[in-house]
């Protein structure tokens, strides 16, 4: 053994976030740097590249700075990143413009066009991902058609990720997990779909290799990437992969329907299935690679969880005292929140469970008697009635004894875990390292480090539980009785729903 800890890396929409856990799964240290997302137009979001390779010497440099940990005793390292921008390579591989985010609006007429031509089942099947704007494919159409100068520079695509690798490594591929999100890759053979891109004008060899299982050592650490980042020359570095299959890894889910669910500005859901099956009939979520051999996940979104609060404790929690203290003023009211409903659709409800194109939120029922408290308790129910919808459409004959894994912000929170848990009738539990992506690539650079024979043995090791939240049955059979009521509230309200006058706000 060269080292007695692990780091993992996972460059995010916002943040580079840095985490070293021991070789027994101790977190000991950790460091979140920020990275701007630019809006140059309405509906537009990209990001500096650069952003993402200055973050991630930031944050390993600040985790070192910070924590009990010496760069000299680190065993291995990974990288994982968002899969869906591009960052577009000159033959000098340097980046010819920002990197369109997965939160860009602006290639949706190139998308609709490309899906009438191929049809959107087919391109469902072959990719496993719902093609919506922001993803690979749609990007790289928009700019095609309105910067093709740079297009016509472009001499590599490379991920988030990978192109960070390739500044520290000089290796330019991918692993089988990153090109999920890509609209361009085939789910079924672990290839480039050579159909969809010449039907998109790609040249295959713009593309990276995919090369790697996420888990293989690819490099070590030479002395100068050593000296950028403060770690020894030598570390092995894995392949990396997409932050969602990691943040399902770092959550302890490797086997067939463990389900786990990342809660930040919404909720990720994702079941770990034994063979690949695309959404094609229902187009409910994206089917992909998992980080772990032999095994997919199954993505499906509800949107405006997390957002829901945030916008909540922005316009009417500023003398609060923040999260905390509004969920301890929600903590006191009963359940049903004395009759006020929240239809939680802040950014819409276009995905899982409802698919509602134009939705918008809002409260109902509210009286003269209701405070501050009942809207954060209905806002956390309104959420939280989506779940038994969600779960039903992604796993509907798994063993309702076995826990949900949630991670990330809402996991934070008592009294939302214990009102999840009542609302489906389902254990929920948590982890003890929330930043589960992170934890992940932890688990990955063990393997490539060959502390861990496989993912099995990684989660053994470093994926810790902290508590369980098992279902009050009697708050779940009333729960029953007021998700008909809200279903029927719902259902009430749709036609409500129409898209905003041409020109309006």
């Amino acid at each position: 053994m060269t080292g007695d800890w692990l780091l993992g890396v996972d460059i995010g929409t916002g943040s580079v976030k840095a985490l070293a856990v021991s070789l027994d799964g101790r977190p000991l240290a950790g460091a979140t740097v920020e990275h701007p997302m630019r809006h140059v137009r309405p509906g537009w979001s990209d990001n500096d590249p650069g952003d993402w390779f200055d973050g991630v010497v930031a944050a390993v440099r600040g985790l070192l700075a910070a924590g009990p940990v010496d760069g000299a005793g680190v065993a291995g390292l990974c990288l994982v990143s968002q899969r869906d921008p591009w960052v577009l390579l000159d033959a000098a591989m340097r980046p010819l413009m920002p990197a369109i985010s997965w939160t860009d609006r602006r290639s949706e007429p190139e998308l609709a066009r490309f899906v009438r031509r191929m049809g959107r089942p087919a391109l469902i099947e072959r990719t496993g991902v719902l093609p919506i704007a922001g993803l690979g494919l749609p990007a790289l159409l928009w700019i095609q058609r309105h910067e093709p100068a740079v297009w016509a520079a472009t001499r590599r695509l490379l991920s988030p990720k990978d192109y960070v690798l390739y500044r520290l490594t000089g290796l330019a591929a991918t692993d089988q997990s990153t090109p999920s999100r890509s609209v361009m890759n085939d789910v079924k053979t672990g290839r480039w779909s050579a159909e969809i891109c010449a039907a998109a004008g790609i040249a295959l060899d713009l593309l990276p290799e995919i090369a790697w299982q996420p888990w293989e050592p690819v490099a070590r650490l030479d002395a100068r990437a050593a000296g950028l980042l403060g770690l020894r020359p030598g570390v092995p570095v894995a392949a990396g992969g997409g932050d969602d299959q990691a943040a399902t890894l770092g959550a302890g889910a490797v086997e067939p329907d463990d389900l786990c669910a990342g809660t930040g500005t919404s909720s990720d859901w994702r079941l770990v299935t034994g063979d690949c099956r695309p959404d094609h009939e229902l187009a409910r979520g994206d089917v992909a690679p998992h980080v772990v051999a032999g095994r997919y996940v199954f993505e499906v979104c509800i949107e405006s969880t997390g957002s829901s609060l945030r916008w909540f404790r922005d316009v009417f929690g500023a003398d609060a005292g923040g999260y905390a203290a509004l969920l301890a003023e929600a903590r006191r009211i009963p359940p049903g929140a004395d009759g006020l409903w929240f239809l939680p659709f802040v950014d819409g409800a276009k995905r899982a469970p409802w698919y509602l194109e134009h939705a918008t939120g809002g409260f109902l029922g509210i009286v003269s008697g209701h405070t501050r408290a009942h809207l954060a308790r209905a806002i956390m129910e309104g959420i939280a009635f989506e779940y038994p919808p969600t779960l039903e459409l992604i796993a509907p004959a798994r063993d309702p004894a076995r826990p949900i894994t949630l991670v990330d912000g809402e996991a934070r929170s008592d009294v939302w875990n214990q009102i999840k848990a009542d609302v489906t009738g389902v254990p929920i539990r948590t982890t003890c390292v929330r930043e589960s992506a992170a934890l992940g690539a932890a688990i990955l650079a063990g393997q490539a480090a060959g502390e861990f024979a496989g993912a099995a043995e990684g989660v053994a090791a470093l994926v810790r539980f902290d508590r369980q939240y098992e279902p009050d049955m009697a708050s779940h059979a009333r729960y029953a009785d007021l998700r008909r009521d809200y279903q029927a509230l719902l259902d009430a309200v749709k036609p409500l729903f129409v898209p905003p006058p041409p020109g309006g706000d």
